[in-house]
């Protein structure tokens, strides 16, 4: 986890990431499948698993990411008065 901060620049802007074991979590293999785009480099697809164990509970974490477009304008609405 805090080498993929460290790509992405996410560590310097929310400081660094907490010690899970410390908090008496166990943090297990983490898998990620990553696609990129040929032309523009952009992170187009992602697939990433991880499984955190803390108080005899288990979590399994699934995280899916796509892509579906990039510099095409955003309409941002306007806040209710």
């Amino acid at each position: 986890m805090r080498a993929a901060t460290k790509l992405s620049g996410v560590s310097s802007e929310l400081g660094s990431l907490p010690d899970l074991e410390s908090l008496g979590a166990k943090v297990g293999d983490i898998r990620a499948v990553l696609g990129f785009d040929e032309e523009t480099g952009l992170l187009t697809t992602a697939l990433v698993q991880v499984a955190v164990e803390a108080a005899g509970e288990k979590l399994e974490l699934q995280l899916t990411y796509r892509l579906t477009s990039w510099n095409e304008p955003v309409e941002i609405p306007q806040p209710a008065a």
